[in-house]
């Protein structure tokens, strides 16, 4: 699954497998709030916040969710650290 998460001035793209996945933030920060926000959350763990050759927030998950649920917390955790609403669409290939 990848998903393109719009908040505000900013997006981030939800790449989820099984298991694991990765949301790479547009921001240059490191999105450590919302990094702690994920991990309140049952069945996520946030196993490690990084910032990619580029110079972008990366947060590393391993979650034990159906997509649709993943993207939910995801969703309401970015609407709780950014005070803002999301939209979600499909990312392309």
């Amino acid at each position: 699954m990848k998903k393109i998460i719009t908040f505000g001035q900013h997006s981030a793209e939800l790449t989820a497998d099984e298991h694991r996945a990765a949301l790479y933030m547009d921001e240059k920060s490191l999105p450590v709030e919302l990094a702690d926000v994920l991990n309140e959350a049952g069945d996520i763990h946030v196993h490690n916040v990084q910032k990619t050759d580029d110079g972008f927030g990366v947060i590393g998950i391993i979650h034990d969710l159906p997509a649709s649920d993943l993207l939910a917390e995801v969703c309401d955790a970015i609407t709780r650290v950014y005070d803002t609403d999301t939209t979600v669409s499909n990312a392309r290939p």
